[in-house]
């Protein structure tokens, strides 16, 4: 008897993953959590982390009293709060994961001199206890901050000036010791389309933006732009080779970015004015396109977007989704945010008006699945909060037994699992499972039927699997739902 059953979450996890699916059909908001009360105050999340038993958000506490503090919530899987720790000598700080026990945290920090106002950059780590092990601060930089895990450690990339070409490069290692200092030559906007990450060959790509021919305002983008790319060498003395991407649009902005084989792409927002380029206006986003670049920075146009994205002024925070789409935030105004959905085909869909996109701002998204994120922001009250977001599909797949010729197949719909059984044998037994192994139905057919049908509604979305014996064979069906 052939026998395929997954008995562990990480062997299902990955089986689930591995499985095809179709293009989204729907954009399905799992929960939606805002957070207050006496301690918590205002404030926002600007990150979230998922950890092993939920997740792990940071942010910024605003209080009449005390001023700024840095935030800490940590939840559940369902985003209900199990504890929250201020941190009254940060100003705020977001999250990303370091590895399996730390989070690399990085923000702005109160200042040590009661004479010079002005907060610090800084970076560190801190365990999913909330426990801070180590802060290094920068005290001689003004420009915004690009870091990226390498080496077991971070980088970290800034500018003493902020209209200084002198990029720093300082690496750190796991306690936060100084490894290395090394000084480029690149001028860039960190803060318009900044991005930073390592590839497989330990070389680090930062990405931000340069204006063209006009002097670009430190908090806005009237004039024109253009995207700059740098591969940054940080071994022996280190090396640097950039480009600026001339792409012939008049305002161009990086929003996210894969490493994909041997080769990495950019999701680059286009934007342009409608009048005269002379005359500062608001932007408006028109399309979107993704380029594959070499690890030399030869780069090519993979896909655009069909049609333009009207009535958005901005889009940033993009992701990839495991089926080729991209998930991003835009906004409208100054009180308008949007939830933009890319397709595989690059066709973009904005959720805006009417939709709880629409309430509050977004600042980040965590994918945490193949096809779930977490967007962090802040309510239309000024609270933090998050959105537990999956983009469902319609799956149709086959058992993970390949070699039988007489086997079931599944498919679910409309909140049910439907399995045929119309070349196959029937089954003796139908058993749901969720991801901890924990049996939740159990189906003794009394009849020979060639579709059962299993309902899911009463279930929370999550992963599952399903266990069909026959008198012959036992199948393992993984699927989300």
């Amino acid at each position: 008897m052939k026998t395929i059953i997954t008995t562990t979450a990480a062997c299902l996890f990955a089986l689930i993953l591995a499985l095809p699916s179709a293009n989204a059909q729907d954009i399905n908001i799992l929960w939606e959590k805002t957070y207050s009360d006496s301690i918590l105050g205002q404030g926002y999340a600007l990150s979230t982390v998922p950890v092993h038993d939920g997740f792990l958000i940071g942010g910024r506490r605003v209080s009449p009293v005390t001023g700024y503090s840095g935030l800490l919530i940590r939840t559940d899987h369902n985003g209900n709060l199990i504890w929250r720790k201020l941190y009254p000598e940060m100003e705020r700080f977001a999250i990303h994961g370091f590895d399996d026990s730390l989070l690399l945290i990085y923000g702005k920090i109160k200042p040590k001199s009661e004479y010079d106002p002005t907060p610090d950059i800084f970076i560190g780590l801190m365990d999913f206890n909330g426990n801070i092990q180590w802060v290094h601060r920068f005290t001689y930089w003004e420009s915004f901050t690009l870091f990226a895990k390498r080496n077991g450690g971070v980088c970290a990339f800034g500018r003493v000036d902020s209209d200084s070409s002198d990029l720093m490069a300082i690496q750190f290692n796991k306690n936060g010791d100084s490894l290395s200092t090394h000084h480029f030559s690149l001028f860039l906007y960190s803060y318009l389309g900044g991005y930073s990450f390592v590839l497989p060959n330990n070389k680090v790509v930062i990405t931000g933006a340069i204006p063209v021919g006009m002097p670009l305002s430190k908090f806005g983008s009237n004039y024109p732009i253009d995207v700059v790319m740098a591969i940054v060498d940080l071994e022996g003395s280190g090396s640097i080779s950039s480009q600026q991407l001339k792409l012939d649009w008049t305002n161009d902005e990086i929003i996210g970015h894969q490493i994909v084989n041997d080769s990495f792409d950019l999701l680059i927002a286009r934007r342009y004015w409608a009048d005269n380029d002379s005359i500062p206006r608001g932007r408006d986003t028109t399309g979107l396109a993704v380029y594959r670049f070499d690890y030399s920075g030869n780069y090519t146009l993979i896909k655009s977007s069909t049609s333009p994205l009207e009535k958005t002024d901005m889009v940033g925070g993009a992701r990839p989704l495991h089926d080729g789409s991209w998930v991003s935030f835009g906004i409208r105004g100054l009180d308008a945010p949007q939830f933009i959905y890319i397709s595989p085909k690059g066709n973009p869909v904005v959720y805006g008006e009417g939709t709880p996109f629409a309430v509050g701002l977004n600042y980040n998204i965590a994918v945490y699945d193949s096809s779930c994120f977490i967007l962090s922001g802040v309510s239309k009250d000024n609270l933090p909060r998050i959105i537990n977001v999956c983009v469902e599909s319609e799956i149709t797949a086959s058992p993970l037994d390949q070699t039988s010729q007489d086997r079931p197949s599944f498919i679910i719909r409309s909140g049910s699992l439907y399995l045929d059984f119309h070349n196959s044998n029937h089954p003796t037994l139908i058993e749901l499972y969720d991801l901890q192994g924990k049996k939740l139905q159990s189906i003794n057919p009394n009849e020979i039927r060639n579709q059962i049908i299993v309902p899911l509604q009463n279930h929370p979305h999550g992963f599952y699997y399903c266990i069909v014996k026959t008198d012959k064979e036992v199948y393992s069906y993984p699927f989300y739902y």
